[in-house]
């Protein structure tokens, strides 16, 4: 039954729901996170695949598409894992996730009875949608007079201030040590990842840091006048392993300027012969610094070809 007026206020807003996600946001990254590092290594070899979409970022051309990468991979995770985390914890007895616990709200069907767990995985599915309609489907909180998002509408689902849970009276504790913990291995995150990275690659890939490639490789670099450098890529015995090219050039004002050289695919190795020409102003000598970057096991990697003042 649909609640009558007297009881409209008891829907939660915009504000506080918004509060609550920020809360969970830190919960499901720390999940992510600890998913990269104690899950991820396992799966490289049942699914290989994995290793191509993971690793894709790390041969971005430049910096900016390794952040969108990143980025993109990171959100996959995370809207996939905030789908189980509200399917699990609106089901629940606690009727809600746990930055909703801090704020008093619960997730309950139109009696204002608890939820499915069909139901909390429909409504996880309709915060992706919600997310991917560029957030507008969060928008309609705002707008509906039962202040529900698009994920509400999908799954006929409520969300209401329920300040005491006489079930769960410690749920607000729970819910905020949750937080606090998730926080904290967010920032612990890049000591964790260094100390135990190495253990299980070397476990789940035996040999991901021996490196066999000696960069047998040769680049010609000629400063043809004041204005131009020409890079031309020789190739060698591992030319085979090499899949680009970093190119850095000093001008005279002292500026580093970072330049690719590449075959169409990255993936593909640097034909022979394949050149490019760097403009600008290099009147006194400069300094041209010439990386090949290869993969070898888990290890994205590269060389020094070439550095000297031209």
């Amino acid at each position: 039954m649909e609640p009558d007026d007297k009881n409209v206020e008891t829907y939660a807003g915009f504000v506080p729901r918004f509060l609550a996600f920020i809360f969970d946001s830190i919960i499901i990254f720390a999940i992510v996170l600890a998913f990269f590092v104690f899950v991820v290594p396992f799966l490289y070899h049942p699914f290989p695949m994995l290793n191509n979409i993971l690793s894709g970022p790390l041969v971005s051309d430049n910096s900016i598409s390794f952040i969108f990468n990143m980025l993109f991979v990171l959100m996959e995770f995370f809207l996939i894992i905030q789908c189980f985390y509200v399917t699990v914890l609106e089901s629940s007895s606690y009727q809600g996730t746990f930055g909703k616990m801090i704020f008093g709200l619960s997730v309950t069907d139109i009696a204002g009875s608890r939820i499915s767990v069909i139901r909390a995985f429909v409504r996880g599915l309709g915060l992706i949608i919600s997310f991917l309609l560029f957030c507008s489907g969060y928008i309609l909180i705002l707008f509906t007079k039962n202040k529900q998002g698009l994920h509400d509408i999908i799954a006929a689902t409520y969300v209401i201030h329920r300040p005491e849970n006489s079930g769960h009276p410690h749920a607000k504790t729970i819910a905020a040590i949750a937080v606090l913990t998730g926080l904290a291995f967010i920032v612990l995150w890049p000591s964790i990842l260094s100390a135990v990275l190495p253990d299980f690659l070397e476990m789940t890939n035996p040999g991901w840091n021996k490196v066999t490639i000696k960069g047998d490789v040769n680049v010609l670099v000629n400063k043809t006048d004041e204005n131009h450098i020409n890079i031309t890529y020789l190739g060698g015995p591992d030319a085979q392993a090499f899949t680009n090219l970093q190119v850095y050039a000093t001008d005279d004002n002292q500026s580093e300027q970072l330049f690719w050289l590449k075959p169409q695919s990255n993936y593909r190795q640097v034909p022979a012969g394949t050149s490019m020409i760097i403009n600008g102003s290099f009147k006194a000598p400069n300094r041209v610094r010439v990386y090949g970057n290869f993969k070898e096991n888990a290890s994205y990697l590269s060389h020094l070809l070439f550095d000297r003042q031209l």
